[in-house]
């Protein structure tokens, strides 16, 4: 079996209340089958402008202490590597989904929260995607 089951909401396309009730009914089995519950937090995006990242974030915080879950935090990462390095293209051209850069920092931050360690210094399979240059930055 599995020891930890990541599971992704895509909030933007739903509402808080729906993600934290089946947010609920996953832990349970989850939990049941002796495994952990990591929430993988994603961005929101323009076309469903209706919650900001700190929505997401919120959303998030809420269920994981309730349910005692874990938190990988990919849309904080994002919006901090956005600040930080605005010319590095996080999404796609279709404004939702991740470019590779965007995909690489959030199996990064998934990779920190599943292992509890830092990725810094792990060797980048995606170089053809993603440069050193920018892995570094992300």
């Amino acid at each position: 079996g599995f020891n930890t089951v990541v599971l992704q909401e895509d909030l933007p396309e739903t509402n808080v209340a729906s993600f934290h009730e089946y947010a609920r009914r996953f832990h349970e089995v989850i939990k049941a089958a002796g495994a952990r519950t990591v929430f993988l937090m994603a961005w929101p995006y323009k076309r469903l402008g209706w919650i900001t990242t700190e929505g997401i974030v919120k959303a998030h915080q809420e269920i994981a202490i309730s349910l005692g879950a874990d938190v990988a935090p990919a849309g904080l990462a994002w919006q901090r590597a956005q600040r930080q390095n605005s010319q590095i293209r996080l999404y796609a051209n279709d404004g939702e989904h991740p470019s590779p850069c965007g995909t690489y920092l959030a199996a990064a931050v998934t990779f920190a929260v599943l292992w509890r360690r830092s990725p810094v210094g792990l060797t980048c399979s995606a170089a053809r995607s993603v440069s050193t240059k920018h892995a570094k930055k992300l």
